[in-house]
C-alpha cells in the first residue's frame, strides 16, 4: 500500500507548504539531500497522479516575464493518506544509502592513495552539508511555519550527527590507511 514513497515526499513537503514541483525539488535538494532523493521526472509524474486522486490541486500562478507557475496545496483527502502513512509502523525500515560506502567496501581493488583521497572528498562534501545545516538552525518569525518545521529541524540534528560520526569515522580510516601504506 505504502511502496511509493515519492508521492509522501511530496504530500509531506505540501503539508508545510504549497509549493511548485520546482520548489518541491528545491526543498529535496535543500532540506533531505542525505536521506532522500527525487528528481523532476519523479516529482512531475507523480504531481500528475496526485491531481487525478484529488491529494493535491493546482493553482496557475502568474509570474512577471515568466509563464505561470503551477503551485500545488495538500487536500483534506492528501491529508487523510498521508496521516496514514506517517501512522503505519509496518514501514519503519532503517536503510542508509551511501554510495561511496560501497565503493569503499571493495576499496581494495584501489591503492591506499585513492582511497584516502576517496574518504577525503566525502569529509569535505559532509562539511558542505553541515555548513547548510547550520544555516538553516537559525529562527522562523512565522510562528505557524516554525511550529511545522519543528520535526523536520529534529530530522536535521540527526543528519548532522550522522555527518560528523562520518567525518570522524573517515579521518580514522584515512589515519589506518596512512599507516599501511608507510
Amino acid at each position: 500500500m505504502y511502496k511509493n514513497k515519492t508521492r509522501f515526499t511530496i504530500l509531506g513537503l505540501l503539508s508545510i507548504n504549497k509549493m511548485s514541483g520546482y520548489d518541491i525539488k528545491k526543498a529535496v535538494n535543500e532540506f533531505l539531500p542525505y536521506i532522500w532523493n527525487e528528481s523532476y521526472g519523479q516529482i512531475y509524474k507523480e504531481l500528475k497522479i496526485l491531481l487525478a486522486e484529488d491529494f493535491v490541486i493546482k493553482e496557475r500562478v502568474p509570474q512577471e516575464n515568466k509563464p505561470d507557475k503551477n503551485v500545488y496545496t495538500i487536500t483534506e483527502k492528501g491529508m487523510e493518506i498521508l496521516r496514514s502513512y506517517l501512522e503505519n509502523s509496518k514501514s519503519n525500515k532503517i536503510l542508509i544509502r551511501n554510495e561511496l560506502m560501497l565503493k569503499f567496501l571493495f576499496g581494495f581493488n584501489l591503492s591506499f592513495e585513492q582511497n584516502i583521497k576517496k574518504l577525503a572528498d566525502m569529509k569535505n562534501k559532509n562539511d558542505v552539508i553541515l555548513t547548510k545545516f547550520y544555516a538553516q538552525k537559525k529562527g522562523c518569525s512565522n510562528k505557524k511555519l516554525a511550529k511545522k518545521l519543528f520535526y523536520p529541524r529534529l530530522l536535521a540534528e540527526l543528519v548532522v550527527e550522522i555527518l560528523k560520526t562520518q567525518n570522524l569515522w573517515a579521518e580514522k580510516a584515512m589515519e589506518t590507511l596512512r599507516s599501511y601504506e608507510d
